[in-house]
């Protein structure tokens, strides 16, 4: 199936869900033009995934590997900015992340051996966490967890 039904597809989802009324709703939605919303549609482009549109994914828990590639189920079974909320907010010793292959974790973080409360606000571990926060899918959040779990477990073995 192509993106520009794969587009018309998720309108269709989501004026069923009464998320949006009609066309022109689903295009204020997404923040496209109306008038690009039919070559879209036909294939003649195809749609860039804005930082409004991510949002909007994301928000409605779509599956952004579906609607690029195809692949997988239009919507996730969870909201990935609720992940992200509970693995990277404010309270970071009392995270409770359950189902999809994730795991409760009531103690202190360890980040490479270092606790999460003594890292420096430095900018460079702000920016990573705000990309997390506002980019990371859900398959993104668990390769990056696996990796730094990997490093974990080589670090407590020196």
């Amino acid at each position: 199936m192509s993106q520009g039904k794969r587009l018309l597809e998720l309108y269709e989802a989501l004026r069923s869900k009464k998320i949006v009324k009609n066309k022109q709703d689903f295009c204020d939605y997404l923040r496209i033009d109306n008038s690009a919303f039919a070559k879209y549609t036909k294939d003649r482009y195809e749609l860039k995934i804005t930082s409004d549109i991510f949002r909007v994914f994301s928000k409605n828990n779509i599956n952004l590997d579906w609607f690029l590639s195809g692949e997988g189920e239009m919507f996730l079974p969870y909201n990935n900015a609720n992940i992200n909320n509970q693995v990277f907010g404010d309270n970071a010793n009392n995270n409770q992340v359950i189902g999809n292959n994730n795991i409760a974790n009531n103690g202190s973080v360890q980040v490479v051996g270092h606790n999460l409360n003594q890292i420096s606000a430095s900018n460079e571990t702000d920016e990573i966490v705000e990309l997390i926060k506002n980019y990371a899918t859900p398959k993104i959040l668990q390769d990056l967890k696996s990796k730094l779990l990997k490093i974990k477990e080589i670090s407590e073995k020196e």
